[in-house]
């Protein structure tokens, strides 16, 4: 009953794509109506499904409703509704609406396919389904810097795609497997070999073309050219998608340590990458793109060391809050460009030890409460640092920024964020025990050695950028251009380096440019 409401499901948004582009030609506002009443169905239809989820995945069923599939699937398609809302009203007077609906809508059913395929060649078709719908979406608006966004994107998708398919049939021809995408990825994992590494390799770059990895990265700060609703849309299960492909074949990706390795050091690089060339962005959504790479970067690493919960919990944390941010990203342009770019604060040696101090407090505290089960993974250091580092900031800004308060207003956000974070542990360890966290690494002495290295290197890249910051601005800034040059030298598939880094234009300057030239 289940996997036929999830095939309505899928041909309902596939459908009405195609509707919409065709009621579009003569009434685009009804054409637009049908898309959002569409999305609202699926809405009601994935809620349905994930309350009825099991963790059982059938042979021979071409879509199954297990948990973590159907949790993907309500997260897309709760994201298309608030998205499709706004750009309702943005795009209103454009003449691309029809078109961009019924992209986002394609994009939505190839994407739920893609979480609740049950077969191999179901997942790398759908796969390659959210490709094609993927470069429709970015090229909607037809404006020549979409268009040629979407060759790059295309480009890099080919190579990915192409990857995908090529692994699915090396393993479906050397274990004749013809069961559930499950069972081949631990069949190929228990078979190891060349075997083993031609699928590992195929999907490890197929995810990494997805998620925007290095050296595939050029896609996604070129998409920032299309309208703003399509840069949220991608991080409903297109960029972030990734996960799904790295949390299905687990068993086939960790069961090859050099394949572990590469992983995790491709995402760490991607990671460092986006850090520094983000730094270097006066623009809002240039600056969002570089951080997405950063932190699919960090997606890519959890996913590789067999961290199912955490790396659920971030993909659907980071895709609610970036498109809430790219959505908002506009508010720079309101007062005709007066809108100053918050710039983070320096804080005192003083106040940066004790907001670690504190942050490092709330976190044990946190866990100690509610013990979730991912702390027994031997690269539980991971999550736990990210989280550590992420308060510590918070209580470093705020307590920079009230230097006026009195105690008590310095001391009210450290309950909040206490109750904040208690709560959002909680989530988590309730997600990673409903999803059945499946997935863990066969090499725990390899995953625990990874996970160090991975802090110990992110936390000595942060405190760097910290100690650089101290220096002079003219300096400081200098310095990051040059790194951001030498992270990014050039796109494979995409544009060439620049000759040389030019410096940062102020955000006033940047905005009065950009407002000039539409």
């Amino acid at each position: 009953m289940t996997s036929t409401l999830a095939s309505i499901l899928i041909v309902l948004m596939l459908c009405s794509s195609a509707l919409v582009l065709i009621l579009g030609r003569s009434r685009p506002a009804a054409a637009v109506a049908l898309a959002r009443g569409a999305n609202g169905a699926g809405l009601a239809i994935a809620a349905t499904l994930a309350i009825a989820a099991t963790d059982a995945r059938f042979d021979g069923a071409t879509f199954v409703t297990d948990r973590l599939g159907t949790t993907i699937a309500l997260f897309v398609l709760a994201m298309g509704v608030v998205v499709g809302s706004f750009a309702s009203r943005s795009l209103a007077a454009h003449s691309s609406a029809v078109r961009f609906f019924a992209a986002a809508n394609a994009l939505m059913g190839a994407t739920v396919a893609l979480a609740l395929a049950n077969g191999p060649w179901g997942l790398a078709l759908s796969w390659t389904a959210v490709s094609v719908a993927t470069v429709m979406l970015i090229a909607s608006d037809g404006r020549p810097a979409s268009q040629r966004a979407a060759r790059k994107a295309a480009a890099a998708f080919a190579v990915g795609d192409l990857a995908v398919l090529a692994a699915t049939a090396v393993a479906t021809l050397a274990t004749s497997g013809s069961g559930s995408v499950t069972d081949l990825a631990a069949s190929v994992g228990t078979r190891g070999g060349i075997t083993g590494a031609v699928v590992g390799i195929g999907l490890l770059v197929g995810a990494l073309a997805r998620s925007a990895q290095l050296p595939f990265h050029g896609w996604l700060p070129a998409s920032i050219a299309a309208p703003t609703p399509v840069s949220a849309m991608l991080h409903a299960g297109v960029v972030n998608g990734s996960a799904i492909l790295l949390l299905r074949w687990h068993p086939a990706l960790a069961a090859s340590a050099p394949i572990t390795v590469a992983a995790v050091g491709v995402g760490l690089a991607s990671v460092l990458a986006g850090m520094a060339v983000a730094r270097t962005k006066p623009d809002v959504k240039g600056g969002l793109a570089w951080t997405t790479v950063a932190q699919m970067g960090f997606m890519t690493i959890q996913c590789s060391l067999g961290l199912v919960g955490p790396a659920v919990v971030h993909m659907l944390a980071h895709g609610m809050f970036k498109s809430w941010l790219f959505l908002g990203s506009g508010s720079g342009l309101e007062g005709h460009g007066s809108h100053a770019h918050p710039a983070p604060l320096r804080p005192t040696p003083i106040i940066a030890a004790l907001a670690v101090v504190t942050g490092g407090g709330l976190v044990a505290l946190s866990l100690a409460v509610v013990r979730p089960e991912f702390l027994d993974h031997p690269a539980a250091i991971v999550p736990v640092a990210a989280a550590w580092s992420t308060v510590s900031m918070v209580l470093a800004q705020w307590w920079g920024r009230s230097r006026g308060e009195d105690l008590w207003g310095r001391l009210a956000p450290v309950g909040a964020i206490a109750v904040g974070l208690g709560a959002s542990t909680a989530i988590a360890a309730s997600l990673g025990t409903w999803l059945d966290a499946g997935p863990t690494n066969p090499h725990p002495g390899l995953a625990s050695a990874l996970g160090v290295f991975v802090v110990a290197v992110i936390g000595g890249a942060w405190l760097a950028g910290a100690m650089a910051d101290r220096l002079p601005a003219r300096v400081t800034d200098a310095a990051w251009m040059r790194v951001a040059a030498l992270a990014t030298p050039g796109v494979v598939l995409g544009s060439p380096a620049p000759a040389r880094p030019a410096p940062p234009r102020p955000w006033r300057e940047s905005v009065s440019l950009r407002r000039s030239s539409r």
